[in-house]
């Protein structure tokens, strides 16, 4: 069974880490997707990065003067990514995905 974990925190939570340790064990394959500290996404197979995936896109400072402007853009820059997480999930169809995220950005949670 293909499974992927897309795991979405700013301080890693080593549960899910485990938890794709041992869907491994019963010879799953597992993808655990998480955030890189250059602002990419990758998904990893245990071994090795199988894809990286650009994060949300980074809004100018200039543009938060503007409230409503600033607010916008960050929304539309998060849904960019998540277009571009449910792509990538589309394309390789996995029998299950699990989404275990605290979006971060800025002082919004999603």
């Amino acid at each position: 069974m293909h499974i992927a974990l897309l795991h979405n925190f700013v301080s890693p939570n080593p549960d899910y880490q485990n938890m794709a340790s041992g869907l491994r064990a019963l010879n799953h394959t597992v993808w655990l997707g998480t955030p890189s500290n250059d602002g990419y996404f990758q998904w990893h197979d245990g071994e090795r990065i199988v894809a990286v995936l650009s994060g949300p896109s980074k809004i100018l400072k200039n543009y938060f003067r503007i409230p409503l402007l600033g607010m916008l853009l960050k929304r539309l820059s998060f849904l960019g990514f998540m277009i571009r997480i449910r792509n990538f999930l589309r394309y390789y169809r996995p029998d299950i995905v699990h989404l275990f995220s605290h979006f971060r950005m800025g002082n919004e949670v999603f």
